[in-house]
């Protein structure tokens, strides 16, 4: 009978042990994912810092320093032969291709953004790219939407419609910054990665690096790119590139600790922390029109989040099983 009760004993323990062991993942792993929409939130900081050394020199050093973090993370980590198996495919080398333009594409526009003093019209861009997602999803994968989410759509295409009426035209960032990375996110729907997504952002950017290096070597701009650059501009340019990396890192890391349902919900933080640096902290004006057209996206997203969640639980109001396992994107 002690015996029993002995086993028992250690049978809870064990399982407690492991109860913590999990909670403690899943809590790691959700403030990973936060941490990672924080840091993409405050970029623009990072940028306005460095608007005295011009657009070109901004992107051309984001590109250049984050593609040699992305080759200094595939030697440490050893996922040289993961790329060597990504660029002997055709049609992942194709599609990394697409991709890369496409990135590069979002980054010119957000950069441009930042530094011509659209930081609000970006966070509007970020904010308004997950109901594109969907659209295209819609469209192209042939998706299915619940009718509470179908209403949401319509709210969001009549905020579009009041910016373009309110402003007299639609704002490239708020524009732009969505269709490239909705796009960006399709073309790996298509064309699922062979490999983990870190090292297939990481080819990308070698992608990128090189056509970048191309554009500097060829068109003679290499003085232009690294010349009049003081030792904190240099020390605020490496910083972007770990900024821009790191936070690809803490998401993955969370994607493999944390459901992705509870981890979709960060994915506004970014967008609100540019919306409120623009007008709080770059004192952008906010004219009624724009803040109608927030107020009628944020609504949007609402009504869009709840037919989602109702989708997402079953008849006996349990979760269903769909929205429980992470998935890499």
């Amino acid at each position: 009978m002690s015996s029993n009760t002995s086993n028992t004993v250690n049978d809870n323990v064990g399982l407690s042990r492991r109860f913590d062991a999990r909670t403690a993942s899943s809590v790691l792993g959700t403030a990973a994912g936060i941490g990672s929409y924080v840091i993409w939130g405050f970029l623009p900081v990072l940028f306005s810092g460095l608007n005295a050394a011009g657009y070109e020199k901004v992107i051309v050093q984001r590109i250049l320093w984050t593609t040699v973090l992305s080759i200094v993370f595939l030697v440490c980590t050893g996922r040289i032969p993961n790329l060597v198996r990504l660029v002997t495919d055709r049609t992942q080398l194709a599609a990394t291709i697409v991709c890369a333009l496409l990135l590069g594409a979002n980054w010119l526009t957000h950069i441009y953004a930042i530094l011509s003093n659209q930081v609000t019209d970006a966070g509007i861009g970020y904010l308004v790219n997950p109901l594109l997602t969907v659209v295209f999803g819609v469209v192209v994968l042939k998706e299915s939407l619940t009718r509470t989410q179908w209403v949401g759509c319509m709210v969001a295409f009549a905020s579009v419609l009041l910016s373009g009426y309110a402003n007299g035209h639609i704002p490239i960032a708020a524009a732009l910054l969505p269709i490239t990375w909705s796009l960006y996110g399709l073309v790996h729907k298509l064309v699922p990665s062979i490999v983990d997504s870190l090292t297939s952002f990481s080819a990308e950017m070698l992608v990128l690096g090189v056509a970048t290096s191309v554009y500097v070597l060829a068109g003679g701009r290499t003085m232009p790119v690294i010349s009049g650059i003081s030792a904190g501009q240099w020390a605020l340019f490496v910083l972007s590139g770990l900024l821009t990396f790191a936070p690809l890192v803490l998401y993955n890391f969370a994607l493999c600790r944390t459901m992705l349902t509870s981890l979709g919900i960060t994915q506004y933080l970014s967008a609100i922390i540019q919306i409120c640096l623009g007008v709080l902290y770059f004192k952008e004006p906010l004219s009624t029109g724009s803040a109608a057209n927030l107020i009628l996206l944020v609504c949007a997203l609402v009504i869009f989040a709840f037919g989602g969640a109702k989708r997402e639980i079953g008849g006996d109001g349990k979760l269903s099983r769909r929205g429980t396992k992470p998935q890499m994107q």
